[in-house]
């Protein structure tokens, strides 16, 4: 039987799931519509198009760090429940917009900082309302909800948007700003009736608190794990098609490739967490991710006999590569404690857009410069960097203390 508590604390994480996913849905709404249906329907180039999604991952390198502030200093009701608001009203108002796509593109980017807001609070919520031997599942199941929301604007925005046609996109828009405010009118009224069993809101965050934090060694750690494990993925989902393509792996395997990393990395973020916080050691088991994931992608970097192998691959790998996410957020909940762990998460969600960012141009980098050095393999010297990277990561986690400081 689940207590009554406990019942109210899955269906306030539930909420904020909803929420969470109607924020991807919005970011990626675009993405899931042919390239040149929106070329013909707003006649304009193919880079213009590219910043619908582009620019929301550049707000939040700023952004991260205030939102994480307000999580500790508002605490996370106020300030998933002001994200929430900025989303839904500009995602509205893109309906002003008609087939004026700068004036689509500005409302689409002010919708995308209401994102951050959302997404920063995540671990703020879950140190209030679960005790720490659910908090790691907790974070992993937060955290899979944006995957979730990914995979939905993917699968239905071509359904609603069949054709190049304006008032399919119109359709689409009005679905997207609907399911929002319906996730945000969810989140309000049942975060108004629910209290959570522990309050650590409304803690004074000043800049001396922030760089007490940046004085934590094992939050340096994170930043930099975070920074590299979010590249990884990035570099992965941008780049696996061409790597796949020059390995001579059928298309329609391409096509499935970062799907498959999807679903395997949100099973990921979820049984591991689960398993951590079973056996109450979060180090070890980050430890033996990273070099599980640093040995795969050794393996991917060669070339292998068979297609479907490196299908079979890319299960684990996304499965293991996912769940370093919730597992991260739960060790830097671990080392500064619930007053302080908003701005912590704003830290490390600063590390992950840039190391996203970055990344996929580095990697994109290496692999232009090496490729002549190895014409039957031309992406080898660039997994293998990534699987480098990896072990780094694995290397780094060694030094990580999982002990509380004091606020």
């Amino acid at each position: 039987m689940v207590s009554n508590e406990g019942l109210w604390r899955w269906i306030v994480l539930s909420s904020y799931c909803f929420i969470t996913a109607a924020s991807q849905m919005i970011w990626l709404e675009f993405s899931g519509i042919a390239v040149s249906q929106m070329v013909l329907i707003f006649h304009v180039n193919l880079l213009m198009i590219g910043l619908m999604v582009s620019i929301w991952p550049l707000l939040s390198i700023p952004l991260a760090p205030i939102s994480g502030i307000f999580a500790d200093r508002f605490g996370y009701k106020f300030t998933i429940t002001l994200g929430g608001s900025i989303m839904v009203f500009f995602s509205w108002l893109r309906l002003l917009a008609g087939k004026d796509f700068t004036l689509l593109l500005i409302f689409q980017s002010l919708a995308g900082v209401g994102q951050t807001f959302i997404y920063n609070s995540v671990t703020k919520l879950v140190s209030e309302w679960f005790p720490q031997h659910e908090q790691a599942v907790a974070n992993g199941i937060g955290t899979m909800s944006e995957i979730a929301g990914m995979a939905l604007a993917l699968i239905i925005s071509p359904l609603l948007t069949p054709s190049s046609s304006y008032s399919y996109l119109f359709i689409n828009m009005i679905t997207y700003s609907s399911i929002a405010t319906i996730s945000l009118m969810a989140f309000v009224l049942i975060i108004n009736r629910a209290h959570a069993p522990q309050n650590y809101s409304g803690t004074s965050i000043s800049l001396n608190n922030v760089i007490g934090i940046l004085r934590i060694r094992s939050i340096i750690i994170l930043m930099i794990i975070t920074f590299i494990g979010t590249g990884i993925f990035a570099s992965l989902t941008q780049w696996i098609e061409p790597i796949l393509y020059l390995r001579d792996v059928p298309q329609i395997y391409s096509d499935l490739a970062g799907m498959i990393m999807l679903i395997s990395g949100s099973i990921g973020m979820v049984a591991l967490p689960y398993i951590s916080d079973r056996i109450r050691t979060r180090k070890k088991l980050f430890i033996i991710n990273t070099a599980i994931l640093s040995a795969l992608l050794l393996l991917f970097s060669i070339r292998l006999p068979n297609s479907i192998l490196y299908l079979t691959l890319l299960i684990p790998t996304g499965f293991f590569l996912l769940s370093l996410a919730p597992l991260a957020l739960q060790l830097s909940l671990d080392i500064v404690g619930p007053t302080r762990i908003g701005t912590a998460t704003g830290l490390l969600g600063l590390m992950a857009e840039a190391g996203a960012f970055l990344m996929i141009v580095i990697i994109g980098e290496i692999y232009d410069i090496t490729k002549n050095l190895f014409p039957s393999n031309q992406w080898f010297v660039a997994i293998l960097t990534l699987s480098v990277l990896s072990l780094v990561i694995s290397l780094l986690s060694l030094t990580i203390k999982e002990t509380i400081t004091s606020a």
